[in-house]
């Protein structure tokens, strides 16, 4: 099984699903004074769909394993997946593709072949790269205009209750929709 997923790379602001342009016009908002806060909280929501929802768009994250085990790859929407482990000299190294078979579907499951490298006796020897595509699936693109309006609303910190880490109901129902968490 992956463990300890962290996002190692992330997108910019050219591959974001939701642009400033959409984000402004679904704020209601024509002048530029807004734009950089607009746009932070752009890249915001775009973590908190990966956070929440399991969606991340247009980046790169890296799982670890302690052996060789089958497993699935939770992250969408794919673009490739490389396996590297460290051997018995501790050094990294790419596993060959023809060591496991790789299925698509929601999600990506990889099943490992017999005859695997021996892999170094350290923490978390094996490591799984993978990157995702753009999205700009209209469930995403308006669940991250409903983030982004939570933010905007709530950026105040004198208004008296408002707390960042609170969403709007509407806003968690939309997130639920285009979730690809899956519970265990």
């Amino acid at each position: 099984m992956i463990r300890n997923k962290k996002i190692t790379s992330y997108t910019p602001e050219v591959n974001w699903a939701l642009s400033l342009v959409e984000a402004k016009r679904h704020l209601n908002i024509l002048d530029s004074s807004f734009d950089d806060i607009i746009s932070d909280y752009i890249a915001s929501a775009h973590l908190m769909l990966w956070n929440e929802a399991g969606l991340l768009i247009k980046g790169g994250v890296t799982g670890y394993m302690t052996e060789w085990d089958d497993f699935r790859i939770d992250v969408n929407p794919i673009d490739t997946f490389s396996i590297y482990y460290y051997d018995s000299d501790n050094t990294r190294t790419l596993l060959d593709s023809s060591k496991y078979i790789a299925t698509n579907g929601l999600y990506s499951y990889v099943e490992m072949n017999d005859n695997l490298p021996n892999i170094y006796d350290r923490d978390f020897p094996i490591e799984i790269e993978i990157t995702t595509l753009a999205n700009t699936d209209d469930m995403v693109k308006q669940a991250l205009r409903m983030i982004v309006s939570d933010f905007f609303e709530n950026r105040q910190s004198t208004i008296v209750g408002s707390n960042l880490h609170n969403l709007s109901r509407g806003t968690k129902f939309q997130m639920s929709m285009v979730s690809q968490r899956t519970e265990i």
